[in-house]
C-alpha cells in the first residue's frame, strides 16, 4: 500500500489518499546495486511513502532500510 502525505511548508501531513501502486517494470543495474521502478499511480506534488519489506537479494538477504519517503515534485514526460 503507498501513503501519500501532503508536500506543505510546515512539518508534518496528514496521511491522504491510501492506494495501491502497481509496479509494472523492475530493472536491476549491471552491478546489481540498484533497482529502477516503473511504478503506476504516483501523484505529483505527494510525499510518498515506499514500503520495501518483501524484498530479497539473490542471496535471500532483508534489504537494510525497508522504509522511503519520496517527495515527488515532477513526473518527467
Amino acid at each position: 500500500m503507498r501513503r501519500t502525505h501532503i508536500y506543505q511548508q510546515g512539518y508534518g501531513s496528514p496521511e491522504v489518499d491510501h492506494t495501491t501502486p502497481q509496479v509494472r517494470k523492475a530493472e536491476v543495474s549491471e552491478d546489481g546495486l540498484a533497482v529502477r521502478l516503473r511504478i503506476t499511480g504516483l501523484v505529483e506534488g505527494h510525499v510518498h511513502d515506499l514500503d520495501i519489506t518483501p524484498v530479497r537479494s539473490a542471496a535471500g538477504e532483508n534489504p537494510l532500510h525497508v522504509k522511503a519517503y519520496y517527495t515527488l515534485n515532477e513526473i518527467p514526460k
